[in-house]
């Protein structure tokens, strides 16, 4: 399956390659937030989360992103009766994607709603003392169904995918998604559950998105209705 998805991987990292890149549009922001997970005292604790991630637009169809994150993965163990368990242990995430916009639709003049191919992969470094290796690859691909701003880029996203994932010693079905509201630092949500054999994993992130250029957009527009509003 690795290998499989791999060779995927490397020949859409061809098609964008040879791609035209008069765009070549790159939209970056942070994550501050929180995390909680089912394993945690069942969504009662809460854990830092931190998420930086670009996107870069190469022509209407192709983009390449890019996610480092400050979270926790789920650790499959066992306890004292020899039975699975999912813990929780922090770690620091590097990510990278590629996603064909095959389906777009204009919503209004700044937003657009698309549907495509998505493939990802990276690594997951534990940070805490563990019995298992510290750092785990992962590697997955499926459907992408999101919508984007023309400068700000993607605002929301509702992927499932498949793929491997060493932390959890098996191939998971993936259901992720991202929902940002409001403009100037806006507010945002996440989820992503992992289903397979063994114990599921189940998380929730949440906190406000900090792009610069999006703050520098929204105030400038607040200046020139100020300016209209001044006679």
């Amino acid at each position: 399956m690795n290998k499989i998805l791999n060779v995927l991987l490397i020949l859409l990292i061809t098609s964008v390659a040879n791609a035209q890149t008069s765009d070549g549009n790159f939209n970056y922001n942070f994550l501050v937030g929180s995390e909680l997970s089912q394993e945690d005292n069942k969504f009662s604790k809460f854990s830092p989360y931190l998420e930086f991630n670009g996107d870069t637009t190469w022509d209407q169809k192709h983009h390449t992103f890019i996610d480092l994150k400050f979270s926790s993965v789920p650790d499959e163990t066992t306890d004292s009766n020899n039975q699975s368990v999912i813990v929780s242990e922090k770690a620091m995430f590097g990510e990278i994607g590629l996603e064909s916009r095959w389906i777009q639709t204009q919503r209004t003049p700044e937003y657009t709603l698309f549907a495509g191919p998505v493939l990802k992969t990276g690594i997951a470094t534990i940070t805490e003392e563990t019995t298992r290796d510290n750092v785990n690859h992962f590697v997955a691909a499926g459907i992408r169904i999101g919508e984007s701003h023309k400068t700000w880029g993607l605002r929301r996203h509702f992927d499932i995918m498949y793929g491997t994932y060493e932390y959890f010693g098996n191939e998971r079905l993936e259901i992720a998604g991202t929902l940002k509201i409001g403009e100037s630092i806006p507010f945002f949500i996440s989820t992503r559950v992992l289903l397979g054999a063994g114990k599921d994993d189940i998380r929730f992130m949440f906190g406000f998105e900090i792009d610069p250029q999006q703050i520098v957009d929204t105030f400038s527009k607040g200046l020139v209705k100020n300016d209209n509003n001044n006679p």
